[in-house]
This record gives structure tokens, C-alpha cells and sequence, in this order.
């Protein structure tokens, strides 16, 4: 079985995509370590022609993404449960609207 993830919000445990887990499974549950985010510095935030190379530099290092969301198999699935519940209400607003 692999591990899944979610997000603690007002006690609870909100898990990103159901398990397939069976009823009754014990489970360990930690949260996960955030990494720190360094923020800019007023020196950094120059408008010279060094600080604007610096700041090149920083984007260019950021790396490209190589996936999209588009490539789960999960959000595929999503996307066409949505597309057909909304196909499917506006047909039965139509029919109800046409009584």
C-alpha cells in the first residue's frame, strides 16, 4: 500500500484522493516538514543594473515543470465525472424550464 497525502483543516484530515485502503486499516498520520521560504532582502530589491541581473539569474534557475496536472490519470478522471454532472444539470434545467 502506498502513502497519500492530505491537509489538516478545522481538526480534520482532508485527504487529496480517497485510498484503497480496506475498512478498518490502521494508520500513522505525521505532518510534513514545510521547507523554509527565504524571503527578499530591501538589498535585493534593487532597481541597478546588478540586483535586475540577480534577479534574471533566480528565474532562470527555476526549473522548467515536466509534467502536467493533465498527465494523472486522477485528474483526467475528475475532469470527465465534472464534465458529464454538468452536462447532465443543464439538461435537467432545460427539461424543467421547458414544463
Amino acid at each position: 500500500m502506498s502513502s497519500i497525502h492530505g491537509t489538516f483543516i478545522d481538526g480534520k484530515i482532508v485527504l487529496d484522493s480517497p485510498p484503497d485502503w480496506p475498512n478498518g486499516k490502521r494508520v500513522a498520520i505525521e505532518p510534513v516538514t514545510q521547507p523554509e521560504i527565504e524571503m527578499m532582502t530591501e538589498e535585493d530589491q534593487g532597481e541597478d543594473p546588478e540586483s535586475i541581473a540577480r534577479w534574471l539569474a533566480l528565474a532562470d534557475a527555476i526549473p522548467l515543470s515536466t509534467t502536467s496536472p493533465l498527465d494523472d490519470p486522477e485528474v483526467v478522471a475528475w475532469r470527465e465525472k465534472m464534465r458529464r454532472y454538468n452536462i447532465e444539470a443543464v439538461r435537467k434545467q432545460m427539461q424543467e424550464a421547458s414544463e
